[in-house]
Formats: C-alpha cells, structure tokens, sequence
C-alpha cells in the first residue's frame, strides 16, 4: 500500500507541451554498437529501439545524433541528423519505436572540443575556447559566425527530427559536449558577450533553444538535458546548476538533470555512478531543482523515477 502512495503517479498519463505520454517512464539515450559500413544504422540498432519500446517504457530516446558530422562527431557510432542519406534509416528507428508502444524522441548534439580529428576529416575542432588538448590537438575558438551557425544546425537537426516522425527532440546541454562547453567555466574563457558571466555563458544555450522553438513550433515538446553539477575542478557546482535550470525553465518542456563532464576522468565516472559509489549518488540532483521551478511536473516526474530505480534496485540485490 505504501508504494502504491508514493509512486502513485508513475503510471499516469502526462502531457508534455502537445504530447501526452502514457506513463511517465522514460527511456534515456545510449551510444549504439558499430553502424553499417555506410555508418548508418544497421538492423540491429533498430531492433534494440524497438526491445527498448517493448518494455512498456512511454517514451524511447534514441542517442547521440550529430548536428554537423564535420565539425561535431565525437565517436565512430554516430549519426548525422542533418545527413540526407540517413533519413530512411532515423524513419525506420521512429516506426520501430512507435510499434512497439512507446513515443520517440532523439538526442541531438554536438562534440564541439571533443571531437577527434580523426573523426572529423582531419580537422581541427572547434569550441568556445581555443587551447591544446591532452592528446598535442589544437582546438579552434569559434567565431561568433560559427556560433549562430551551428545554433541553426541545431534548429535544422530538430525540424529534421520532427519530419521524420518524432515526438519530441532532446537538446543534450550537458556531460561536456558543445553546449555544456559554452556553460561550463572550466571551458569556457571567452572574454567577449559569450563567455564570463553565467549570464554569458548560457547566451549560446539558450540561441539553440530559441532557434529550436522556432523551427519546431510551440506543440512539439523539447527536453533539454543539463549536468546539474561538473564535479569537476574549477566547475560549477549545484548553485549554478540550479540557476541553469531557472533560465531554461519555461523554455523547454522538460529538463532532464545528469551530472559530470567528459572534460575531467573522475567527472566522468561520477556521471554514471557505479558499484563504489550509493545507490542514486545523483538523485539529489533533480530533487534540488524540481523546488525552483516554476514546471515542477516534468521535474517531479524525474526524481520520481530515482526514487522507484533506487527502491528496485535494492529489492533485487
């Protein structure tokens, strides 16, 4: 009876801008196994989508899909949204999804500094702050053309998404690629209106969602995910993650609150918590957050799902 009381909620509809959603279980994105030689997505990755829906999941997210391959790939298993040849394949991801009883949504991102030449033609990278990576690689200060550039390409990469039969689009704001770049102090050093002030840094971040809404209207819901702590040296901590968020809220539909960076290895290891550290290390996270905000459902529904995870997950061992 007790749990029935606190998960009371769990398997309620909730509406997310024009989407409702049959439950509020959501299922996260993931990096996939290697593409086809093509690197599209190959039969597999789409069955795994579709084993994911079948779960009775409300929403399945797919991972990781690029906004520009040659200047944002990060990894080998990643597929351009903007890319013409791979629409057939994201269409058929959205149809495996939806047949198997759940809402599709994708993930879509950028590498920005952490994108390897050798993923990206060769090149350079760019990203807010120019400097000298661990591995000897330059990486390229963005002009403020290519800032409002690839803000479009986010915009692009989501009108994409919702022509080819999404529900929702997911805007990955966190966990060290470009736009949690633009956030972070720890990378972030511009001395002109997009870097130095928390104010500043959130400048480019919220020209991506604007050009998003834009593109996808007021109906199609957007989700951002941002780390709501960098447990990083010279990163911000929960204060600030709770001020990012106040300056998302009312923009997207939901915030969806992880933690960490790529940019620090024990960052890292913090941002999926393994068997070294409690159960739900980051729950506080969203519980912290869901108390300022003025949309508190999307919120709720979050910390909700920790709650139930961590109990789950107790009950098992």
């Amino acid at each position: 009876m007790t749990d029935r009381i606190i998960y009371s909620h769990l398997l309620a509809p909730i509406k997310l801008a024009g989407l409702t959603l049959k439950n509020r279980m959501f299922s996260s994105p993931t990096s996939l196994s290697p593409l086809d030689c093509a690197e599209h997505y190959t039969k597999e990755n789409i069955e795994y989508y579709k084993l994911r829906a079948l779960g009775g999941v409300a929403l399945v997210t797919v991972g990781d899909a690029i906004v520009d391959l040659d200047t944002g790939r990060s990894h080998p298993e990643q597929v351009g949204i903007n890319d013409p040849t791979a629409a057939p394949y994201f269409i058929a991801l959205v149809d495996a999804i939806h047949s198997g009883g759940a809402a599709a949504s994708v993930e879509i991102d950028h590498g920005g500094a952490l994108s390897p030449p050798e993923y990206i033609k060769g090149d350079k990278a760019i990203g807010p702050s120019g400097y000298i990576d661990s591995w000897g690689d330059e990486v390229l200060e963005m002009t403020e053309e290519q800032i409002y550039w690839l803000a479009d390409r986010y915009a692009e990469g989501a009108k994409n998404a919702k022509a080819y039969g999404f529900d929702m689009v997911m805007l990955h704001g966190g966990h060290g690629w470009l736009i949690h770049q633009f956030i972070s102090p720890v990378t972030n050093h511009r001395a002109d209106k997009w870097g130095g002030s928390l104010e500043n840094r959130m400048r480019f971040p919220l020209l991506v969602v604007e050009r998003v809404r834009q593109a996808v209207g007021r109906q199609f819901p957007i989700e951002m995910r941002i780390s709501g702590v960098e447990y990083a040296i010279g990163g911000y901590g929960l204060e600030e993650g709770i001020e990012i968020a106040k300056m998302l809220d009312g923009k997207v539909d939901l915030i969806h609150v992880s933690a960490g960076t790529q940019q620090e290895e024990y960052s890292a290891v913090l941002m999926h918590p393994g068997a070294f550290q409690k159960d739900m290390y980051n729950g506080y996270l969203a519980a912290e957050i869901k108390n300022v905000s003025r949309h508190p459902l999307s919120l709720l529904a979050l910390s909700i799902y920790q709650r139930i995870w961590s109990d789950l997950c107790s009950r098992l061992v």
